[in-house]
């Protein structure tokens, strides 16, 4: 499987990072930062480009250091220059990419999303795995993960999270009220329509957001 972790200089990328590589041991990793052209500032252009670059080359740095730390050897960086969050959708289609890795702020602020977090969010035809822990996660290794789904999800990141660790599913009704049993659950998988319209409440939990196939 292939996993796109949307990395730029945070602390939560690199909790992110140590989690993802917990959940999927075996995958593919592609560390990728997005880089705004910004063409409406002409002549701080080569300033801003260099200084971002410096600092975004570090941030990747930091999560293939904690990558290849945890035994994933299968690793690819990569700087995307564009203006939308679309930019950096086209290179994870072109790349095949199953699971898209992103927080939703930068900073510590983690009560609402960021505008990139939110359009790709509802741009993306790929699943969305939207960390939101605080802190570093304390990870019990063998321990049984618990997992809720609301419609459902794409087995192949499902079948993946169960290939290497023992899970506890729990189907939960779209249609009823869900906010006071999402304590009980370390992922939730939500379909994008369920989660978009009220997505402060599950800022909370780790989400992986998928769209619905329309019948």
């Amino acid at each position: 499987m292939k996993i796109l972790i949307c990395t730029v200089k945070s602390d939560i990328v690199y909790y992110m990072t140590k989690f993802l590589t917990y959940l999927f041991p075996s995958s593919e990793y592609y560390v990728v930062s997005l880089i705004r052209t910004m063409k409406h500032r002409v002549m701080m252009t080569k300033l801003y480009m260099k200084t971002v670059e410096k600092t975004l080359t570090e941030a990747q740095d930091i999560v293939e250091a904690i990558l290849r730390s945890n035994r994933i050897t299968s690793i690819t960086k990569d700087i995307v220059y564009g203006n939308k969050a679309q930019d950096l959708l086209k290179y994870a289609e072109k790349h095949a990419i199953d699971l898209i890795a992103i927080t939703p702020r930068a900073t510590h602020n983690l009560d609402r999303l960021g505008r990139f977090t939110e359009k790709i969010i509802k741009e993306s035809r790929i699943p969305i795995l939207l960390y939101t822990w605080k802190t570093d996660p304390i990870i019990v290794k063998k321990r049984v993960i618990n997992i809720a789904k609301i419609g459902n999800p794409p087995l192949k990141i499902l079948n993946e999270i169960s290939k290497n660790h023992g899970i506890k599913l729990v189907a939960l009704d779209k249609t009823s009220s869900t906010g006071n049993r999402l304590h009980e659950f370390d992922i939730i998988f939500i379909d994008k329509e369920s989660f978009l319209k009220t997505p402060t409440k599950y800022l909370w939990i780790v989400s992986i957001i998928y769209e619905s196939i329309k019948k």
